[in-house]
Parts: structure tokens; sequence; C-alpha cells
């Protein structure tokens, strides 16, 4: 906790439970299940290698790479380094610049914990971590914003390196005219405001039916104010912004949409020196405004009207920069509805990284459901068993045990006497043993049976 309170203000809660609750438990599933996962796992074997058996062997795909943003500085590092140790790689950890108290800490921690020959903390330059990726490794996992995975990608390409890209994206909130709104205000203010809306899969911007607008934006003032109160410079439970730059980037977007027209409604003054940066609620502002160019990455939530809820369905397919690349995917999509029918139009209209519904961000802390994205908001996954099988090569082995078989000699050696067979029932070269065993048992139950009649006449 103390080296994250001194990188920034940041809430004891939400660090406490983002960052070293989430590294330990997953740390510890590792610890329970590697013996597991590196076990053979049998599966059928053919007809064709009788007697005789398959299955898929893990195995280490060889040095990692693990590249780590700024927003959760220790999480983002360690939950897959420690995967990738798990499965019995060498890994370099290279953590974010913009966190250098965060990367000391862990720099000195990976240095007197672990063996240097295999496992490393290096900081760098961006210079020097491009030579790291010209590099031949086993595997790149990298998490940040979808420009620099775009050039990771590229440099990854010229050595064939295998890629974990965990992006981002601009994850948008639905509520439907059938939400519970209190309870749908109060879990997007949540979601927007938590580590200060420095979350890939925070609510990006809202969508919300027409009539429910009026009521949802108030219910969300509310939520704001009960959480942080009418200033949240003030409150404990507000964090900070990680870099002047970023606070720059945030105000600019914000004034620009207040001089185009938006109202803007915020709960706090801005302030660079403390690089605090209030909750923003945006009404008013369009798809082509400078808020809605890119992925926010802090508390400001734009909040759209939309007749109905086939409309905001619509509204989706409209944004311009879906229009532009059908890989414009989000990291994350929320829908607050009561109505299953709006759960299952939305789960089967929408392609996301993942979905939540009636909350937000919920989805990433649910261990076992494997997190990442798709399109441009990311490739791969981890998290629990998805950690160990991205770090892991699942090498396909079979095993004969005997000389030539009636099958070698008839189906596979020339010349082929029972292919007339085969070309007319071409499932018979591809039998699994499973289904030979089955059949065998069936025979056989059917000549005991047979057996028994008879015996009985």
């Amino acid at each position: 906790m103390p080296v994250l309170s001194y990188q920034r203000k940041w809430s004891e809660f939400e660090a406490t439970n983002s960052e070293y609750v989430l590294i330990l438990e997953e740390i510890q599933f590792n610890i329970d299940n590697v013996k597991r996962h590196n076990k053979p796992k049998s599966v059928p074997a053919p007809a064709v290698a009788l007697p005789g058996r398959a299955f898929r062997q893990a195995e280490a795909k060889g040095p990692v790479l693990v590249i780590s943003p700024f927003n959760f500085p220790m999480n983002l590092a360690l939950v897959p380094f420690a995967a990738a140790i798990a499965c019995g790689n060498p890994a370099v950890l290279r953590p974010s610049s913009s966190t250098p108290h965060c990367a000391a800490y862990m720099q000195t921690l990976i240095t007197r914990c672990l063996d240097p020959t295999l496992y490393r903390c290096i900081r760098c330059s961006h210079s020097v971590a491009d030579s790291l990726l010209a590099k031949s490794w086993g595997h790149i996992f990298f998490t940040g914003s979808v420009n620099v995975g775009r050039h990771i990608a590229r440099l990854a390409a010229e050595t064939l390196t295998p890629v974990t890209l965990e992006l981002g994206g601009q994850s948008p909130t639905i509520v439907t005219d059938t939400a519970n709104i209190a309870t749908a205000a109060q879990r997007v203010a949540l979601g927007k405001a938590f580590n200060a809306g420095q979350v890939c899969v925070a609510p990006n911007h809202a969508i919300v039916c027409a009539s429910v607008y009026d009521e949802f934006v108030s219910k969300l003032k509310a939520a704001f104010t009960s959480f942080y109160g009418k200033d949240a410079q003030a409150s404990p439970h507000f964090g900070r912004i990680v870099s002047d730059r970023e606070w720059r980037r945030l105000n600019t977007l914000v004034e620009a949409e207040r001089e185009a027209g938006t109202t803007v409604t915020q709960f706090g003054s801005p302030c660079l020196d403390d690089r605090f940066y209030p909750p923003t609620i945006l009404e008013g502002c369009t798809l082509t405004g400078p808020c809605m160019q890119n992925e926010l990455f802090g508390p400001v939530l734009p909040v759209f009207k939309v007749p109905n809820v086939q409309q905001a369905l619509a509204f989706l397919e409209s944004q311009p920069w879906c229009q532009a690349d059908v890989n414009a995917k989000p990291l994350a999509l929320y829908l607050f509805s009561t109505s299953k029918k709006e759960h299952r139009m939305f789960i089967r209209h929408t392609s996301s990284g993942g979905v939540t519904i009636n909350d937000t961000m919920i989805h990433v802390f649910s261990a076992e459901l494997p997190f990442g994205g798709v399109g441009t908001s990311g490739m791969g996954t981890y998290h629990h068993h998805a950690s160990l099988d991205t770090f892991s090569h699942h090498k396909p082995v079979l095993q004969r045990h005997s000389p030539n078989t009636p099958v070698d000699t008839l189906l596979r050696q020339p010349p082929h006497k029972l292919a007339p067979v085969t070309f007319k029932h071409p499932s018979l070269a591809t039998l699994s043993s499973s289904a030979v065993w089955t059949g065998l048992g069936v025979v056989a139950g059917i000549a005991v049976g047979a057996g028994l009649v008879l015996a009985l006449t």
C-alpha cells in the first residue's frame, strides 16, 4: 500500500482490492493448479492408431516479455508475470515509466526474490523497449493503448512471436426503460469513478432511453454526490490522474465540449497541482465531438439520449469508428435492463471483449471468466486457467504401442484394399477409439444377451 499511495493519491479500498488482493489471489491459483495444468490431458485416439493413446501436453513457450501500463501498475504487471513463471518460462518485465516508484519497488522485489538469470525487471526508455521487442520471444504480453498495441504487433510479426494484446476501446453503457434506474445510476457512477476513470473497461459513455433519461441523469448526479460529496477533491475515496499530461488531455477535451455548447456538470473544480479531475457529466454532446474521438480514460461521462432500445442498438452500430473499421469493437459492454429479451438481443447482436448486465466492470473481477478483447480492443485472454493456457504450448502427442495391425495393412498401406469402402464411408478412417470401444461394448452386450437367451431356451 505505501508505494501505491506514494505514487499518487489513491483510495485505500481501491488500491488494496484492485492491486494486492487480486495479485495474491492469482498467484495462489497458480500454485494450486499448475501441477494439474501440466499433467497430460488424454483425448480419444483415432481407431487407426489403436492400440495407442492420444493426449495434450502443456509445455513452456520460452522467454516471455511482459509490458505493463500505469493505471494498475502492479496488478497488470505481476499477474501475467507470475503466470508466465508458473508455466515454466523465463520472464522479463518492463513496467510503465509513468509510475517510477512502483517500477522501482517491483524491480527490487524481483531482484531480491528470484533468480536474476531467469527473471528480470527492466526499467528502460521506449527506444530500449523497442530493441527488446525486436528480439525473438516465446510470447509477448502487452497491456496498454490501441496505438502502442499496433506498434508491438508489427515488431513481433518480424520474429513471428505470438502476442497477447490487452488494449481498450470506448466501452458503452446502455440503460433501457426496463432498468432499475437508481441501481443503474449508482453502478455507472462507481464504474466511472473507480481509479478516477483510468480503467480500460470503465464505462466510456452512456446511451439512455428517452423515457428514463432525465431520471437517470438526476440519479447519476445524486450518486456522485452521495459517494464523493459536492467536491470530490475532499473525498478520501476519489483518486487522482496519473500525470500532468493526462490531466491536461482531459481538461482540453472537456473545455472543447463546453465551448461547443455541451452541458458540463462537475463535482469539484479541476486542479492541476493536485492532479485532481472531478467526476464530470456531459449532456448534449455529439458523436463527432472532441470527447467521442478516442477512449476517454478519465472520470468524464458523455450521456446520450435515444428514443428506444432498438435505437440504442442502432446507435452502437452508427458510431463513426465502427463504420470506419469493422474490427473496432469495445473491450466491454454494459447493459442495464430487467428484460431477458433485451439481454439476449444485446448479447447476440453486439460484439465486445466482455459483457456485464446490470453492473459495470464486475466480469473482470470474476477470475474464472477469461478476460480479453476482440478486434481492436485486443487479442488473447488471461486470468486463472486462461493465464496458464496463454503461457503454455499445448503439444499434441499420439503414442502407439504395437507393430502393424490389420488396420495398417488393409486401410493405410498400398495397395489400399479397403479404399472403396472408406471413400463411400470416410468416417470409418477417422473413427475415434472411444467409438470403437463403444461399438465393441455394444457387440459384446448383444452376444452376452443372445447367449443368455439360448441358455434359457
